[in-house]
């Protein structure tokens, strides 16, 4: 007997439904492939985010802000502890010291860092001295009259001056807060001397005792580390000089802990210091840390307005 004789029609008509199934069934694997990378990217985004509130929920933050009508620049300083956020605002006409570039209106210091093309780490050092507080971010912003904070961030998107990632963090950081806030207004330094002991002082942090060397001839360096230091809690038991110069700076801990300090000291230092586990602060100035202030400091030159 002969096969029976399938038409043409037919077999183009099951090859055609055979590349149907196979286009679909690629189509459902690409599909599913998809969806599993946007749960992953979601997840990943989720704990990042999660990561960067967390960091903002005990920080400070300075805001610079400028109103899109060009009027009146706005500096504020913002911190958030035990989801309470305290602002403080200061006089934009306030001359404080930036460093070697000598004395400058506050609202002169953003532009003329950036134009000097500091880093965002170091930028913020600057307003640490500045301000006597570790600050942990900047952010520049455009203001709309009466806007809230949490608002602000979206213009600063807008303008490209906010990454997104900052502007969710901030926006939902904010909105979770408690609706009181604490804000005050600084139009003179012993304003803010006295405003900053009430609004910001910080427990003693324990069995985490710190000792200053200089070994620069630029004096003052020390006191300058000092100032901000203690006003994070940091118990400063030994300020002093070296004959031996250094030319880069060094932070020595006796052993793994106190690491909340060596976070501060290392956020507040303009340059990236070297840590390293050493007994010389036990044995020579019986700390539990020594930071050693070398020349690379020195070229930045900070200091506390007076």
């Amino acid at each position: 007997m002969h096969a029976a004789h399938v038409p043409l029609t037919d077999r183009r008509r099951q090859r055609s439904s055979s590349i149907l199934v196979n286009f679909l069934h690629i189509v459902k694997k690409i599909t599913i492939g998809i969806f599993i990378l946007i749960l992953i990217t979601i997840g990943i985004f989720g704990y990042l985010l999660r990561v960067k509130i967390n960091h903002l929920r005990n920080s400070h933050i300075v805001f610079v802000s400028t109103h899109l009508d060009g009027r009146e620049n706005l500096i504020s300083l913002v911190k958030v502890v035990d989801d309470q956020p305290t602002t403080v605002t200061f006089n934009d006409e306030l001359q404080v010291p930036v460093g070697k570039h000598g004395q400058y209106r506050l609202d002169a210091v953003y532009p003329l860092l950036k134009q000097e093309k500091y880093t965002d780490a170091q930028i913020a050092s600057f307003y640490s001295f500045i301000f006597g507080q570790v600050v942990d971010t900047v952010i520049s912003l455009p203001v709309e009259n009466g806007e809230r904070l949490d608002s602000q961030v979206w213009l600063g998107v807008r303008q490209g001056t906010v990454s997104v990632s900052d502007a969710i963090a901030i926006w939902w950081l904010f909105r979770s807060l408690a609706t009181e806030e604490s804000s005050t207004h600084i139009t003179q330094w012993s304003q803010w001397n006295r405003a900053r002991e009430q609004l910001f002082d910080p427990p003693l942090i324990p069995n985490c005792s710190l000792a200053i060397v200089n070994s620069t001839d630029q004096s003052g360096l020390a006191q300058a580390f000092n100032a901000v230091l203690e006003s994070e809690g940091v118990e400063i038991i030994r300020l002093g000089s070296q004959s031996e110069a250094r030319e880069k700076s060094a932070l020595y801990r006796v052993d793994e802990s106190c690491e909340e300090v060596v976070e501060v000291i290392k956020t507040l230092s303009p340059v990236a210091l070297e840590v390293e586990v050493s007994q010389l602060p036990t044995a020579e100035y019986r700390a539990a840390l020594l930071l050693v202030i070398g020349e690379d400091i020195a070229a930045f030159n900070p200091q506390r307005p007076d």
